[in-house]
């Protein structure tokens, strides 16, 4: 399990938790998607640390240098468990966006874009 934040409120992603209790996410590496894993928990503009569940302050590493750059609890601040690399990197631009019939460009380095998972990389979604 991993804690991560972004400095965009993430409210479609918050949305699809709780429609379905955890939505699957990519991550990529130079343009190569090259693990995955699920987002169970999310806190939206949290006004202190009281409003971000124990679950997901428990995953904020000991070095942690996210807060040296931003506030620790940013915008959006969620949880990801059952991360794992794929067997095989694959490019960023082999996703299909959920909306239009367009894949993600090859330069998109904006964060999230909303695709559809490729068959077989989760399984249990």
């Amino acid at each position: 399990m991993v804690t991560h934040r972004a400095g965009k409120p993430w409210t479609s992603v918050k949305a699809g938790i709780e429609a379905h209790g955890s939505i699957p996410i990519y991550y990529r590496l130079d343009g190569m998607i090259t693990h995955k894993g699920y987002i169970d928990q999310i806190v939206i503009r949290p006004d202190d640390e009281s409003d971000v569940p124990q679950s997901i302050r428990d995953h904020i590493t000991v070095d942690d240098t996210y807060s040296d750059y931003h506030d620790k609890y940013d915008t959006t601040t969620f949880l990801v468990t059952n991360g794992e690399r794929l067997d095989e990197s694959f490019p960023q631009s082999d996703l299909e966006r959920l909306e239009g019939d367009e894949y993600v460009d090859e330069d998109f380095s904006y964060q999230p874009a909303y695709v559809r998972q490729r068959s077989g990389d989760f399984p249990d979604f």
